[in-house]
């Protein structure tokens, strides 16, 4: 564990701390808001940060030997560690933007269960323990770095997607010589969200007042675009001046689409790629933007980019202004030649952006609604003021029908709610028989 001292933009300082992480083999930084949420404050002198280090060495080292014990079966089993790295070189070809996951769910919870609790190095034996497997899930499985907190519901799912992408592989490669697949957990529960989710418009507004009453000032315009495009967060922190244009979309059948359902625009942004994150800031080391393809996308083309209108007058100027700003940088070339670097929203952190966010619908006497239900209300909105599935999925980028019905179940449930509220309030009138248009 070591400390590090980092500068406000007021120019107070506080400290940070870095430790090594051996699953990922690479330092990693604790991040700024558990160090509030564990000691009430930032630590901004000396005497503190030391005693501050004592106490999250003992953690990370607790930590350390929880990891290490989960990984007993490289040890163990030596022919399965060895397989483990063949196909990791495998899915880093097949699945270069996505394999570090898939890898992660399969050494820390697949390889874990089978080989460490089961002691089941029989190939052939396992689908004898999937019933068994998706028990553990349910019941008992917990985070790596979290150990005390169950894992989430899709995680789980993330999990047995794993073993049976591994199990395939095995098959194929003649390993094993049946392919029986573990069943996942109900899709209809996944990722699901309630009407308790949808931001309303005017509640929209408000937070969107406070958070710039604050002085969050990105982070009110950047609540505002998620909230009309329905972009996802890390979607939305990578656009650049490369990204943004004026007039009307070039694609015309999606145009008289937009056009059919009334929905005026003011310009528009072609997303085709999102910031990869290596590093805990947005820039990696050299001040670039590294980048990856949309999620679900093979790579980053034209082929794959997604347009995304601006259907709102306020943030269509605010976003302006942002673009304006970024071009007088790209102008003097502050950070080099390429557009893609010069990012609109460069200034927010993923980190304490939520706190931020929290702080505004608090001051608004709201119950707190996080950065992706911005999506999840767009999505509603659409769906609702259109009744368009096949718009709604191109708007969001959605590959599969199961996650616009998700959408589509909400607005229904609002409308539900709606009358309810009606009946309630004897806003209903009888209905003569006989009586017709």
């Amino acid at each position: 564990m070591r400390k590090q001292i980092r500068r406000n933009k007021d120019g107070s300082h506080y400290f940070s701390f870095i430790y090594f992480d051996e699953s990922q083999g690479k330092d990693v930084r604790v991040p700024r808001a558990e160090i509030q949420r564990r000691f009430g404050r930032d630590i901004n002198n000396e005497e503190d940060a030391k005693i501050v280090m004592k106490l999250l060495d003992a953690q990370y080292e607790n930590l350390a030997d929880k990891i290490a014990k989960r990984m007993e079966w490289e040890k163990k089993y030596y022919n399965f560690a060895r397989l483990l790295e063949t196909y990791t070189k495998k899915q880093m070809k097949a699945a270069p933007n996505s394999y570090k996951n898939s890898i992660h769910y399969l050494k820390h919870y697949v390889l874990h269960y089978f080989l460490n609790l089961k002691a089941c190095n029989n190939l052939e034996l396992w689908y004898s323990l999937y019933d068994n497997f998706r028990d553990w899930l349910e019941d008992e499985a917990k985070l790596v770095k979290q150990p005390n907190q169950k894992i989430s519901y899709g995680t789980k799912n993330h999990c047995i997607k794993s073993l049976n992408t591994f199990m395939r592989h095995l098959y194929k490669n003649r390993m094993i010589s049946n392919l029986l697949i573990c069943q996942k957990f109900p899709t209809y529960k996944l990722g699901e969200r309630t009407i308790e989710d949808v931001i309303k418009h005017e509640e929209m507004e408000s937070v969107y007042r406070n958070l710039k009453k604050l002085k969050h000032i990105e982070e009110a315009i950047f609540f505002r675009m998620l909230y009309f495009t329905g972009m996802r967060f890390n979607e939305g922190l990578g656009i650049s001046i490369a990204d943004l244009f004026t007039g009307h979309v070039q694609d015309e059948a999606f145009h008289r689409t937009l056009k059919t359902h009334k929905i005026n625009y003011f310009g528009y942004i072609i997303l085709a790629s999102q910031p990869t994150h290596e590093t805990r800031a947005l820039r990696n080391e050299f001040g670039k933007i590294d980048r990856k393809p949309l999620k679900g996308r093979k790579k980053i083309s034209e082929k794959y980019a997604r347009v995304v209108i601006i259907p709102d007058e306020t943030l269509w100027k605010e976003l302006i202004t942002l673009y304006n700003e970024k071009v007088d940088f790209f102008e003097n070339s502050r950070l080099g030649d390429n557009p893609s670097d010069y990012a609109l929203f460069d200034e927010i952190d993923r980190t304490t952006s939520a706190r931020k966010l929290k702080q505004a619908f608090e001051k608004s006497n709201l119950p707190y609604r996080s950065w992706h239900c911005c999506r999840h209300s767009c999505a509603t909105n659409i769906v609702g003021k259109t009744g368009d599935y096949q718009l709604a999925r191109r708007w969001l980028g959605h590959n599969s029908m199961l996650v616009i019905e998700r959408y589509i179940h909400t607005h229904q449930a609002m409308i539900r709610k709606a009358r309810q509220t009606k009946a309630n309030n004897k806003g209903f009138r009888k209905i003569e028989l006989g009586a017709h248009h």
